[in-house]
């Protein structure tokens, strides 16, 4: 009995929204473009873990069925969720914003943005190998290789 209370416990904050979330809140400083998917992601899937709603993109929490005593509070963070992609750019935005499940909308940026670009990587690989030193301190160097590689 204790285990399912922790269960039950677990499911409600998950689907809790907090008073001060609303689609517009920014939850990251990163907005996604077509080029940074990966720091894009990152600074999301940590902000979606600090609201324990990561669970609403990877797929461990499936929509609850129709005549669950849950649905319509899974639907209001489920919605929740799907409302910051405002955190794209408005091409981006557009092209992503008819779908409405968190889960799907996740599996719809990872399938278009997380293959690895070969050529852009290529290039990357060939800027870092180039990038020299010059007159800059160490640690002035090694901030320029992470910008180029991130």
């Amino acid at each position: 009995m204790e285990n399912r209370r922790e269960i039950d416990l677990l499911i409600e904050e998950q689907l809790h929204v907090h008073g001060s979330e609303s689609p517009g809140t920014q939850i990251v400083s990163v907005l996604l473009t077509s080029k940074n998917y990966l720091i894009w992601r990152c600074a999301m899937i940590s902000a979606l873990e600090s609201k324990m709603k990561v669970g609403f993109v990877d797929g461990n929490f499936l929509m609850a069925a129709d005549d669950s005593p849950i649905i319509l509070k899974w639907r209001k963070a489920n919605s929740m969720v799907c409302s910051w992609k405002s955190f794209m750019t408005p091409d981006l935005m557009n092209q992503f914003m008819f779908i409405h499940d968190a889960t799907k909308l996740w599996r719809s940026l990872e399938q278009r943005f997380g293959k690895t670009n070969l050529p852009h990587l290529f290039e990357l690989t060939r800027e870092i190998a180039l990038l020299r030193q010059r007159n800059w301190t160490v640690s002035d160097y090694f901030e320029k290789i992470e910008q180029i590689w991130n």
